[in-house]
């Protein structure tokens, strides 16, 4: 948006519903920030909050864009981890070429540098592309339409048969979804973040098909196909065998293996706080099934602590290794998103 533009009402709208798509917290501390009561306030009154501050002029569009692009990154998420074929790779490693021959481009010339707009396209267009030393960045951006829990439209009536009726309402909103590429030339390593979607009606393979969007939008300048998926299988087996050799990076709360013979091994712990590896018994039934190729799904606690380590506390995540997949099942930062998947990759 331009600063000497008045933001529509449209767009105060969607900026809203952007902030209170964050975690709770995260929507307190930019009330705080601004010296807004929050206390007790539930999400309907935050709403109310954050408006009634942007109308006031208490809190202004620029510091809450800024906000979301500060906090957004280490969202919820999923992430695809990829690696480029060497062909590919080699002829991005000059950035001040590539910078050049997208300026040149039309599908890309507007976009290097700019910023992520606020209002959402229908379907996914390209917003953003970055291009420094041995380092590159592609954003796009569609509408993310999600149901909100609002008390407020809450109302009751009486059935035909005379009995009571309560009606809970939803209402329908639209936030910001990103999805974001993320790729290192000197190691060849790259992502895929995309904003987690809300879970109500989604389809199986809806990242997949997120990801073959952006695909579809980067074409004219960027094969995808050349972006391959990595191992997880072997992440999953590597995690497991430091969780037994006393030197643990995470807490394995649930994990699934596939066996030889097409059966299928589900483990799950009694709680949050025990690993599936603490029970000697069901240690020895995953071995006796646990290979670098078995291991399918990991739902588990990256740990905090240690050197280097920027978590706060144990982060919750999911690692799905036939998609090649990470879900950041909570909101983190950025540093702890790209913190935790340098770790990952050094398990490869």
């Amino acid at each position: 948006m331009d600063a000497a533009q008045s933001p529509s009402e449209a767009q105060i709208e969607e900026l809203v519903s952007h902030v209170l798509a964050l975690r709770m917290d995260f929507v307190q501390q930019l009330l705080a920030s601004v010296g807004v009561p929050y206390s007790r306030a539930r999400k309907g009154q935050l709403r109310e909050r954050v408006r009634d501050a942007i109308a006031e002029g208490t809190l202004s569009v620029e510091e809450v864009v800024q906000f979301l692009n500060k906090v957004e990154p280490g969202g919820k998420q999923h992430v695809f981890m990829l690696r480029p074929s060497a062909s590919l790779n080699a002829t991005w490693t000059d950035a001040e070429a590539l910078r050049k021959q997208l300026e040149s481009l039309g599908a890309t010339k507007d976009l290097l540098g700019a910023p992520l707009p606020l209002l959402m396209p229908e379907t996914l267009e390209l917003s953003s592309v970055k291009v420094e030393k041995s380092f590159v960045e592609i954003v796009g951006v569609e509408a993310r339409r999600y149901t909100d829990r609002d008390e407020a439209y809450d109302s009751s009536t009486t059935s035909e048969d005379g009995l009571p009726v309560q009606l809970r309402a939803y209402v329908e909103r639209i936030a910001r979804s990103t999805v974001t590429l993320r790729w290192d030339t000197d190691t060849r390593h790259a992502a895929l973040h995309i904003t987690q979607a809300t879970g109500r009606g989604l389809e199986r393979d809806h990242y997949r098909q997120v990801a073959e969007r952006f695909g579809t939008a980067v074409s004219p300048f960027l094969d995808f196909s050349q972006f391959a998926d990595i191992n997880l299988h072997k992440v999953i087996h590597r995690l497991g065998e430091k969780e037994q050799d006393g030197k643990a990076l995470t807490r394995s709360r649930r994990g699934r293996w596939h066996t030889g013979s097409g059966f299928e091994l589900l483990a799950t712990s009694p709680s949050t706080i025990a690993s599936v590896y603490d029970d000697q018994d069901l240690r020895a039934a995953i071995g006796e099934v646990a290979t670098p190729h078995t291991g399918q799904s990991g739902n588990l606690y990256w740990l905090a602590g240690g050197d280097g380590n920027p978590l706060a506390e144990d982060l919750h995540l999911t690692i799905i290794a036939a998609d090649s997949r990470v879900h950041f099942m909570v909101p983190s930062s950025p540093e702890t998103v790209d913190y935790v998947l340098g770790q990952i990759r050094s398990l490869l």
